[in-house]
């Protein structure tokens, strides 16, 4: 099941959420997230959370949207929005709108992917970037010249990479600058780390190295 989910965050263009929310089973809304779905026509089947960022308007065009209020002061709406996937039995869940604005909000939301990243596929997706947990392996078929970046969430042992410009073979990461900016340059890339919180910044363009 692919779920769609809208944070409450900075909106990317509309053609970036026209190519991952089309043919998706459900959109579901983190609170405030509904606005921003609202403002590109769509209608959440889903808004999760206490209800404190939604808009007047928003609230005049949600009446047919099942709304589950959650007001557990614990944890963000997001977090709470994305349980919830998991419990509906999502596959892939992409999250849209995570970014931007307060800082400290935006890096919050890169741990949902690795909180819950092993229990289905969650990408964080914006203009520049589809942001996942590398789940021990991943195999990337992707155009040549495409942008990878891999920042370790404290210490990642063993990362094994192939089908990249700058490969890695075994290789440790601290949370640091060491992964920033490879590229695609096989038909077939693969990434792998034994152990560890390992992030795959996929960039959505091309940038061959000369």
């Amino acid at each position: 099941m692919h779920i769609v989910v809208f944070a409450n965050g900075e909106q990317p263009t509309k053609s970036t959420i026209e190519e991952f929310s089309q043919g998706a089973d459900l959109i579901i809304a983190a609170d405030g997230g509904a606005n921003n779905a609202l403002s590109v026509d769509l209608i959440p089947n889903f808004i999760i959370g206490d209800m404190d960022s939604i808009t007047d308007s928003t609230r005049s065009s949600i009446e047919k949207t099942r709304i589950l209020i959650d007001k557990n002061p614990e944890k963000t709406d997001l977090e709470k929005t994305i349980e919830a996937c998991l419990s509906k039995g999502a596959t892939l869940i992409d999250i849209l709108c995570a970014g931007g604005g307060r800082a400290d909000h935006a890096f919050a939301n890169l741990s949902i992917l690795t909180r819950f990243g092993k229990e289905a596929r969650i990408r964080i997706i914006d203009d520049f970037f589809e942001i996942e947990l590398v789940n021990c392996k991943l195999h990337l078929k992707e155009p040549l010249g495409t942008v990878i970046s891999l920042v370790a969430l404290g210490r990642c042992l063993g990362i094994t990479t192939s089908g990249l410009r700058w490969n890695l073979n075994e290789a440790t990461f601290e949370f640091g600058t060491q992964g920033i900016h490879n590229e695609i340059v096989d038909n077939l890339a693969k990434i792998q780390v034994q152990t560890g919180d390992l992030l795959l910044f996929k960039g959505r363009w091309i940038e061959k190295h000369s």
